[in-house]
């Protein structure tokens, strides 16, 4: 018997046996693990390709086959689960993962009196960052993703604190399609804040009117990001500079506001500030105002919208 004969005779078998085995329950084959020894194809088929002894040629045919079929149905099975949001996917130190390990992480520092300012540095590659409300601890987040996903580091100086809030390289988490990972944070109102977000395919959404914001720096890829700012400090510096994102920015009008942004080859809608000249903007209430924020957009293929509003709005 030729040896192409037994492949396609294998291998047809060899995947609806297992197809039926996995719908029978009779046994547990779904070890998506066994992906990784996938080069075995290769190898094989390169030894075929040299042996010159049909008998082992057709050994070899044979097992290559049902090798084949073990990977495709691994690979079937995977994107069925996905598709019904059975299971989460992602990558560890080890490789990729896919399990339904997904859980929900608090993250939390205590406030100290003796704080006059504080920092938060978050670094998210891709997932939704919500600034939810105040708390009276420094900080609280509610991060949700796969297990391990996100860790905190906390460094006092004097009354100064520093947060580095990270997620872990490769802890991306998808369910039915889409990204999963969500981290509610909470700050307290007291110190001065100064944030740094950088992120790749994220959402960013902070509301922060409740809080004395110093300086907010925001780095994106493709993100969708809202700012909304407040009334709270006296001088606020906002500096986002990106790719092919969304940005909406809000303040208030009571505030002095100057945007400066070189988005030449992006989507601006500005509203309620008028233009001084090329890439420049100012409130009509910047000069004579106490309060000033200053926002410098430097995207590229972006959508930019820079909005007032009023506490009724």
């Amino acid at each position: 018997m030729k040896s192409r004969h037994i492949f396609w005779g294998m291998f047809l078998i060899s995947l609806g046996l297992l197809i039926l085995l996995h719908n029978l329950e009779v046994v547990n084959l779904i070890n998506y693990d066994l992906i990784k020894f996938w080069p075995l194809i290769v190898i094989l088929w390169g030894i075929c390709l040299i042996v010159k002894n049909e008998m082992f040629r057709g050994f070899l045919s044979g097992l290559l086959a049902l090798i084949i079929a073990l990977v495709i149905f691994l690979a079937i099975s995977g994107l069925f689960n996905i598709a019904s949001g059975n299971i989460f996917i992602g990558k560890n130190d080890d490789g990729l993962i896919i399990s339904d390990n997904f859980e929900e992480t608090p993250f939390s520092v205590q406030f100290d009196s003796v704080l006059a300012t504080a920092v938060l540095n978050i670094d998210a590659s891709a997932g939704t960052y919500i600034l939810a409300d105040t708390t009276s601890e420094l900080f609280y987040a509610r991060a949700r993703g796969l297990k391990g996903a996100y860790h905190l580091l906390a460094a006092k100086n004097d009354d100064n604190q520093v947060l580095d809030f990270k997620m872990k390289e490769g802890k991306i988490a998808f369910k039915s399609g889409k990204i999963r990972n969500k981290v509610d944070f909470y700050l307290n109102p007291n110190p001065s804040w100064r944030l740094n977000v950088s992120a790749g395919a994220a959402k960013v959404d902070f509301d922060l009117t409740p809080f004395i914001i110093n300086t907010v720096n925001v780095s994106v890829g493709a993100s969708d990001v809202i700012i909304k700012l407040g009334d709270k400090a006296d001088t606020t510096h906002i500096n986002i500079s990106g790719g092919v994102s969304k940005i909406r920015i809000l303040v208030p009008e009571n505030v002095g506001c100057e945007l400066y942004t070189n988005t030449t080859l992006s989507s601006r809608k500005i509203y309620g500030l008028k233009k001084i000249e090329t890439g420049l903007y100012r409130s009509d209430n910047f000069d004579d105002s106490q309060k000033k924020i200053f926002i410098n957009c430097d995207v590229g293929l972006s959508s930019l919208s820079v909005r007032q509003f009023n506490d009724e709005w």
